[in-house]
């Protein structure tokens, strides 16, 4: 009798838990903040990585030539494997003005610096500018690696889920947590960037003292007053009708004068 009755509890057992299959499941979303707590742990873990620097700098001065300097900086580049990202000049009377940006290995910094403003006797401004960024940098990695064990984990959901709105919850899980991961990897990229490659800013200018000041002036005088004859000449044309009605007026006004002077001298007469 004790065997059948256990018998009947067991069978009765089993099927009061498969009434509901997956009455318990749903996505687990308790996963974040057991990940981000091992974020934590990696984090300080991590602390002992090599520092990461983004290191920048502007450098202004005079030179007696403009282009020369130009060229000096570029062959600099060229030997430490940097290059120029963006440059401009522009000239007013005897003025000359260059800006260059130039993006160097962090490596090659202070290298690259003494090589390109070699033979410059005095610098106008010299600012060295290092920011450490390791701490932001192993957030990023630590956080990045938990939203990745965290996509795992949901990927692993997906497998269990049995109802499609299970599975439609656990997508938009899995979407909003690779947005993410985009977003970190793309920050992260970009801080690798300025760590790898630092920023230096060249401004220089030049004074040209055998430029004859007046007599440029004296030509560029010349030219505007060519430019300004040929304006004249081509708005003349522009109203030759108007031009062409009044000399046509001033004739016959003129022939009706002699004709009424003759006309009275004859009077007279």
């Amino acid at each position: 009798m004790c065997k059948v009755s256990l018998i009947l509890i067991s069978i009765l057992l089993i099927f009061s838990s498969c009434d509901n299959p997956t009455k318990d499941f749903s996505p687990d979303y308790e996963l974040t903040e057991e990940v981000e707590e091992d974020a934590s742990s990696e984090s300080n873990k991590a602390s002992i990585s090599p520092k990461k620097v983004i290191k920048t700098g502007s450098i202004r001065f005079q030179t007696n030539d403009a282009s020369q300097a130009r060229k000096q900086i570029a062959a600099s580049a060229k030997k430490y494997d940097a290059y120029i990202s963006s440059e401009t000049s522009n000239s007013y009377d005897n003025n000359i003005n260059y800006s260059v940006e130039v993006r160097i290995p962090s490596a090659h910094f202070d290298a690259f610096l003494d090589s390109a403003i070699k033979g410059v006797d005095e610098l106008d401004e010299k600012n060295i500018n290092q920011k450490d960024v390791t701490d932001k940098f192993i957030d990023l990695e630590s956080r990045l690696k938990s939203k990745r064990v965290l996509e795992e984990r949901y990927l692993e959901l997906v497998k269990k889920a049995k109802k499609i709105s299970e599975i439609l919850e656990i997508e938009q899980e899995l979407n909003s947590i690779r947005e993410e991961i985009e977003a970190k990897q793309g920050r992260l990229k970009y801080l690798q960037s300025q760590v790898s490659y630092s920023t230096i800013q060249f401004e220089f200018y030049t004074t040209n003292p055998n430029r004859d000041l007046f007599s440029n002036k004296l030509g560029d005088s010349f030219q505007n007053g060519w430019e300004l004859l040929k304006s004249l000449v081509i708005a003349l044309v522009n109203i030759w009708p108007f031009i062409l009605l009044a000399i046509i007026t001033l004739s016959i006004l003129k022939l009706i004068d002699a004709r009424r002077k003759s006309k009275k001298k004859i009077q007279e007469d």
